[in-house]
């Protein structure tokens, strides 16, 4: 196993059993602390994040605060390396959160770009099967 680490790429998919839509603060109220399931989620991994890491976390949740997407780092010397790391990182975060999560779809890459256009690939594919 290579002793070298780099930066990787993890983006996550999460479907969430204990959406809490309602903890979501209004988009006026600046300042104010997310307390949806997602916003959570994206707090505990926030303890992860540094001026290296930058401008990861990055998050998308749906409305009813029942799927996320999460972007974030992880140093591993191989590309499964990352997805084992990537893995526990969001298995923490999620019991920080006290988020029950459903299907979890995680991918590892060495920039956006990539993981971008892969995600394009499988969108493709999953057009053409239905």
């Amino acid at each position: 196993m290579s002793r070298f680490h780099q930066l990787w790429i993890v983006d996550a998919e999460l479907e969430i059993r204990n959406p809490a839509p309602t903890d979501r603060p209004d988009t006026d109220a600046l300042g104010t602390s997310d307390h949806s399931c997602g916003g959570r989620i994206y707090e505990a991994l926030l303890r992860y994040a540094s001026e290296e890491t930058s401008p990861y976390p990055a998050q998308v949740v749906r409305d009813d605060d029942c799927w996320l997407q999460l972007t974030f780092p992880v140093w591993a010397p191989t590309r499964f390396a990352a997805l084992a790391a990537g893995a526990t990182v969001l298995a923490e975060a999620c019991a920080r959160a006290e988020a029950d999560t459903a299907v979890v779809r995680l991918a590892a890459g060495e920039s956006v770009d990539e993981l971008h256009d892969y995600r394009g690939r499988v969108h493709v594919m999953e057009r053409a099967a239905t």
